[in-house]
């Protein structure tokens, strides 16, 4: 009803202003699928890979294509390096003689098939050779002529063409009866890899070489690459050719919605130190949409704007308090001199968020520290410092960690070894410690000392109890000697109640 609407008389309209919708209608239309334009003949190159193809017309898209060769249905699992493609071609991995033959096809879809195909025979042909092959690399300055060769050869004879990778060429070149590319004038532009491709009726051969064109302006940065944040973007890119010549670069990058309100030159470009591939821009507002691009220059001048991409910054993020993370340092550090060495004592920090996993404790002779134990438990609260350099003056300081947190450090406490450090002590055959054994010593001569001492005092006493002993065994003087000698007033004076003693005198 469309179709007979559109060619009603009353309807003026024109194909032209309709040739999508026409178009579209047409394609619209559901049939069974078909094979068009089959070739009269299948040409392929022995030795390298070849295709024998079924072209097909079908709306639904064709769902099976089936082959038969010299009449019969085709097995491709019977062929080694034989297989069916997506799109009903069979791919040879290498044509040989077992190719030959005559081929027809049969597409289905949904709809099912129109029938099977024409015949075509298929004939193996040598592939084209090269006898002239381009060299890997040219380089010529800019408005500098430029041929490179290229020359090939087969049955039938093959034509040869050449064509720029990736983006084509604006520039004029020309391709010379034998097939050499003739610059007249380098540009810019003819920098780039190039192929030179020599093709007859059964395949086609490449060659490629490279074209340096020196003397020119840089060429754009690529695959520039942006990673953006809240308030920043880290651009980077891939660096073109530099024309012959040392380059530098700038990002430019603009506020999509401020370009729009104020124009295309609200652009901001910043500098890129030294010969970097990146840069991180900033400054930027969160949930903004931003555009960046990457400007190249050297002295002849700067070369184009690289691609622009467009990015949108994250949304800030909302700060949420970090949870409290408190951990003192160890308390009242002491240091005391023993016979083994240097006791240090602490007590437990005064404040920690999660349990205590483990102290360091440090020393230094001069002005480094250096770690003296970072391993010692939690639950020990001392440590004792062994082996001292003598005549030495030591300082210790004490650090706790937490969750991998270190506390700042203890007090210092400081020690000298100036003095020498007893060695431990030594023990003797029986078991007793060298002062143990000088206690008894001591003892046993305090002993037989006070016993000598005793001993005398004895003896001394017992003397002086004999000679009282003695004189009173001895018998009195006589009363008649007495007097005279009373009378005689004798310069002796008697001392009351103590009988005089006369010793050597007789006692007549």
């Amino acid at each position: 009803r469309l179709l007979s609407t559109l060619r009603h008389p009353s309807l003026s309209l024109t194909p032209v202003l309709f040739p999508t919708l026409v178009l579209s209608l047409y394609l619209s239309a559901d049939d069974p699928a078909r094979v068009v334009n089959m070739p009269s003949v299948i040409y392929v190159a022995i030795g390298m890979p070849g295709f024998i193809r079924c072209p097909i017309d079908a709306n639904p898209p064709v769902t099976l294509v089936k082959w038969k060769k010299d009449g019969l249905p085709l097995r491709i699992d019977k062929f080694p390096g034989w297989s069916q493609m997506d799109d009903g071609s069979i791919r040879v991995a290498e044509v040989t003689e077992d190719s030959l033959g005559t081929y027809t096809c049969m597409p289905y879809n949904a709809l099912g098939s129109l029938g099977w195909s024409s015949p075509a025979p298929l004939v193996l042909k040598e592939p084209p050779k090269f006898s002239v092959v381009p060299g890997g690399e040219y380089r010529q300055e800019a408005g500098r002529e430029l041929v490179i060769p290229c020359e090939a050869e087969g049955d039938p004879f093959p034509n040869i063409t050449w064509r720029k990778v990736g983006k084509p060429s604006k520039s004029k070149h020309n391709v010379l009866p034998r097939g050499s590319l003739q610059f007249k004038s380098l540009t810019k532009e003819d920098h780039g890899e190039w192929e030179c491709v020599a093709t007859n009726v059964a395949t086609s051969i490449t060659a490629s070489t490279h074209v340096q064109v020196i003397g020119t302006s840089p060429h754009a940065p690529t695959s520039i690459h942006v990673v953006a944040s809240s308030t920043w973007a880290n651009v980077s890119w891939e660096v073109g050719y530099d024309g012959g010549f040392q380059q530098t670069f700038s990002v430019w990058y603009g506020h999509v919605l401020k370009r729009e309100r104020l124009g295309p030159h609200d652009w901001f470009s910043i500098p890129v130190p030294g010969g970097q591939d990146w840069l991180v821009v900033p400054g930027l507002e969160p949930e903004t949409i931003y555009q960046f691009s990457v400007l190249a220059q050297n002295k002849l001048g700067t070369g184009p704007f690289s691609e622009v991409v467009t990015v949108n910054t994250l949304v800030f993020p909302i700060s949420t308090p970090e949870p409290l993370v408190l951990l003192t340092p160890p308390r009242c550090l002491t240091a005391n001199r023993t016979q083994q060495g240097v006791l240090l004592n602490w007590i437990l920090p005064a404040n920690h968020t999660a349990p205590i996993q483990h102290y360091v404790m440090e020393f230094r002779l001069g002005e480094r520290w250096e770690v003296l134990d970072d391993s010692i438990p939690a639950g020990e609260t001392d440590l004792l410092a062994r082996d001292l350099i003598q005549e030495a003056w030591y300082e210790f300081r004490v650090m706790a960690v937490m969750d991998d947190i270190i506390s700042d450090p203890s007090n210092v406490v400081g020690v000298s070894s100036t003095d020498f450090f007893p060695p431990p002590e030594m023990v003797e055959e029986r078991g007793l410690a060298r002062p143990v054994v000088a206690g008894i010593v001591a003892t046993i001569c305090f002993l037989a000392a006070a016993v000598l001492f005793s001993t005398m005092a004895a003896c001394f006493v017992n003397k002086q109890r004999r000679r009282k002993m003695k004189r009173k065994r001895d018998p009195p003087l006589s009363i008649t000697h007495c007097r005279k000698s009373m009378e005689s007033q004798s310069p002796i004076s008697l001392i009351p109640s103590v009988e005089p003693y006369w010793e050597g005198l007789d006692a007549d």
